[in-house]
């Protein structure tokens, strides 16, 4: 298991650097940290492929394009796979206060690229809050 340590600590600096870049800075500058063909839940849908990330990517800085405030609650990182569990705070671009709780796994392959991405939250307050947001 000691043999792994650097890896467990690569991917936990990636997961850490790539939770906080989304919707922060451009695709190419996001899709750097994954793999050729990535996929993320969000909750029970899957989005394939890196056009699928560019299109959350967009999302996100389209519904806060003045930036999210993420508080770290807790990182857990063993194996191949990293936990961050975290708060999101904006402003949307609707002018509505946005607060919720996130858990998010990310799995890294053999070369540190982020392979898979499992994200829950509290989607029923998220719908309520942003479908101004997503309907402009």
């Amino acid at each position: 298991m000691s043999d792994d340590k650097p890896n467990i600590e690569r991917n936990r600096a990636i997961a850490l650097k790539v939770n906080e870049s989304l919707g922060q800075v451009d695709d190419e500058t996001y899709l750097a940290y994954y793999n050729e063909h990535p996929t993320w839940h969000v909750n029970r849908t899957a989005h394939e492929g890196r056009d699928a990330l560019r299109r959350l990517n967009l999302v996100s800085r389209t519904v806060f394009p003045h930036g999210i405030e993420r508080e770290i609650h807790s990182v857990v990182a063993e194996g191949d796979r990293v936990m961050i569990q975290h708060a999101n705070r904006a402003i949307t671009a609707a002018g509505r206060d946005y607060e919720n709780e996130y858990v998010k796994i990310f799995r890294f392959d053999r070369e540190g690229k982020i392979c898979e991405v499992w994200e829950y939250l509290d989607s029923r307050y998220a719908a309520e809050v942003l479908s101004p947001d997503l309907d402009a």
